[in-house]
């Protein structure tokens, strides 16, 4: 049963918290609707938000209701310099930590221990034992719920420590960019005259991730079918060390064009222009999800209950295969065991995927980034 927090937690004092987003950039965006619920219930907190990466902390400081945001990946940085950047934070005494779903790992809580909070709250996950991963490390646990959406389980994480359930939806979106963001995505953008069909073909191949793709030949594909049958623009994202994927699709539909920010702000701006958005289980899909842009996410080896798009108009399409989901967050890394490799992908169809884009884009496209580029930047600087 989920921990209730007690009153010295609960108390209107302010205090000093640090949330540890230690996720990629997807899983920092699907706990933003519990980080705008930990402001709504402590106002006067001071809240210091630390990321592993910094595309991450930029989003994280677009939400503006953070004091601060430090940046340190723990997982690249030397030993030595890692374990001074934790004692200079553990100097700072925080009054509370708060360790953002999904970090079922032991250093994640050997972090939380270290970096000396005096209340430290987390998951008590359903896969892993708690010694193994030391969760005992924490003072404050709630459980994970089988097939419970991140966005909700970091909301639930938060109601319990701040002993406030927040009512109404749940405030997904991205923080407003800068207007120049989107002046550069127009420019770029702005010899396309069909509206844009948004594709991401590639994901995180960190602990083998890349194997939750969908075959690129199918993207390949897809982008031929939806700019023959239904007028629509594919572009195509992703990042630099995903060009030979990009090429592959090029290769079937001559007619995409490659788009690239060079920060994640710049990518938002683009993927904001999009009418659809296609992709695997990766952060552009929970980005654009975040930007009221209809995601179709093709899931294999993860469980859609869990990562699906949050939106009315976003679909997770998934298989039928019996051993799917087969991946839970943890050490271990993803890997395939079906005699068929990515026989839980390969059974999801271009026909499947192109008719869920036909009935989600919007038609005509709405030119969203006008509304975001009449909104001010409101980050705070990121403290070192």
């Amino acid at each position: 049963m989920p921990v209730v927090a007690d009153s010295s937690v609960a108390t209107e004092s302010p205090q000093r918290t640090l949330v540890l987003c230690l996720g990629g950039i997807g899983d920092t965006v699907l706990s933003f609707a519990a980080l705008r619920d930990l402001r709504a219930a402590r106002p006067n907190d001071h809240l210091t938000a630390l990321a592993m990466w910094p595309q991450s902390a930029e989003l994280l400081e677009d939400l503006g209701i953070f004091d601060e945001v430090l940046c340190h990946n723990f997982q690249r940085a030397p030993l030595w310099k890692s374990l001074a950047a934790a004692l200079r934070l553990r100097s700072r005494r925080f009054d509370a930590s708060v360790l953002a779903f999904p970090a079922n790992r032991f250093e994640y809580n050997a972090l939380s221990r270290l970096l000396g909070a005096k209340r430290r709250w987390g998951h008590s996950y359903l896969r892993g034992g708690d010694l193994g991963n030391l969760r005992m490390l924490l003072t404050d646990k709630i459980d994970q719920v089988e097939g419970r959406h991140t966005i909700d389980e970091n909301r639930a994480l938060i109601a319990a420590f701040t002993g406030q359930t927040r009512a109404g939806p749940a405030e997904i979106r991205l923080g407003p960019l800068a207007p120049h963001y989107h002046d550069e995505a127009g420019r770029m953008l702005s010899h396309l005259q069909s509206p844009l069909l948004g594709i991401h073909a590639g994901s995180s191949s960190y602990k083998g991730l890349a194997t939750k793709r969908w075959p690129v030949e199918r993207f390949g594909e897809l982008c031929r079918e939806a700019h023959r049958a239904l007028g629509l623009q594919p572009v195509v994202f992703g990042m630099p060390e995903e060009w030979k994927l990009k090429i592959h699709i090029q290769s079937k539909c001559p007619e995409v064009f490659f788009a690239h920010g060079d920060t994640i702000r710049h990518t938002a701006a683009l993927i904001a222009r999009c009418a659809a958005f296609v992709s695997n289980d990766s952060a552009l899909a929970h980005v654009a999800s975040a930007l009221d842009v209809p995601v179709i996410m093709i899931c294999g080896p993860t469980d859609w209950n869990e990562v699906r798009p949050y939106t009315a108009d976003g679909i997770a399409l998934s298989s039928a295969t019996p051993c799917s989901p087969c991946f839970r967050v943890g050490r271990q890394p993803m890997r395939c065991t079906h005699a068929v490799r990515q026989a839980c992908l390969k059974s999801v169809s271009v026909a499947r995927v192109l008719a869920a884009v036909e009935q989600r884009v919007r038609w005509p496209m709405r030119s969203r980034s006008r509304e975001f580029a009449r909104q001010r930047d409101v980050s705070l600087a990121v403290i070192a």
